[in-house]
């Protein structure tokens, strides 16, 4: 019967299946119970009634398919609706996955997006997908950026849910020097604007990016364009200004005894002015 020693093994063919019962019906002669035969070719007993009852019916003792018919299956009359939902709208919708919301939107048929797949692909259909998207070209660094340590800043947050509070962290992006750190409950430019402050104080850039500003660029920080008129920018400018003109943050430090006009952030709405210090206060304040 081609078996090995051991138990029968989950899934046998016809012919093995009635080999068993004919040595157990053999043993059954000679004095031995059904049970203990069965237990004796490692056959377990709930097998052995069901195909001895198959056999006294009539029936083959063939295997059926597996899953035979479940209650969830899919009706070909769902199988004609999902083809008839593809051809017509499949060169509106382009995918499997916006015809199975088509056809439950129109009442047609409600099926899962794989099953409109798996439909298709059987049937031989393929829809033609979304057209690939053009590559957006990456924007160029400007020329007077240098890659080099102390030119490029980034900051990025880190919540903690449970302490509700967020910490954010500015940190050079070419050296990967973690800089300033402020943890606040609050998550505002006035924590970016405060973090990036003690950034520059850190590093000891607060007078000297002042110091080296040229005319044209504190004229167009100070009128709020945020671009000098000349198009380029000296190497050893203010290192805040670069964030202030892209982010729409300012340094109420970076320039003394005084505070930023008017800036320009990205959407090009204007950003009111700090308000004048008192004397032996910071100018940013991130509480």
């Amino acid at each position: 019967m081609g078996l090995t020693t051991g138990p029968v093994p989950a899934r046998v063919d016809a012919n093995v299946k009635a080999g068993l019962l004919e040595l157990i019906d053999h043993a059954e002669q000679h004095g031995w119970s059904r049970s203990r035969a069965a237990i004796r070719l490692v056959l377990d007993e709930s097998r052995q009634r069901r195909w001895t009852q198959a056999r006294r019916d009539g029936g083959d003792l063939l295997d059926a398919a597996p899953g035979e018919n479940p209650l969830h299956g899919l009706l070909p009359a769902e199988r004609e609706a999902i083809i008839t939902v593809h051809d017509a709208w499949g060169e509106v919708d382009l995918s499997h996955r916006k015809l199975a919301h088509r056809g439950s939107r129109l009442g047609v048929v409600h099926v899962s997006e794989s099953t409109v797949l798996r439909v298709l692909q059987q049937a031989g259909l393929t829809l033609p997908g979304a057209p690939r998207r053009e590559p957006v070209p990456r924007t160029p660094f400007p020329d007077w950026l240098e890659w080099k340590p102390n030119r490029i800043w980034g900051y990025d947050y880190t919540h903690f849910p449970r302490a509700r509070r967020a910490a954010v962290a500015v940190i050079d992006i070419v050296s990967r020097k973690w800089i300033a750190t402020l943890v606040s409950a609050e998550e505002t430019s006035t924590q970016v604007e405060t973090v990036f402050c003690d950034a520059l104080e850190a590093e000891d850039l607060l007078d000297a990016g002042w110091a080296h500003g040229s005319d044209d660029l504190k004229s167009a920080l100070a009128d709020g364009t945020g671009r000098p008129s000349t198009g380029s920018r000296p190497a050893e400018t203010c290192p805040c200004s670069w964030p202030s003109r892209t982010m729409g943050h300012r340094c109420a430090r970076c320039r003394p005894e005084s505070s930023w006009p008017g800036s320009r952030s990205r959407n090009s709405s204007a950003v009111p002015a700090l308000p004048p210090t008192k004397p032996g206060s910071k100018a940013c304040s991130g509480m």
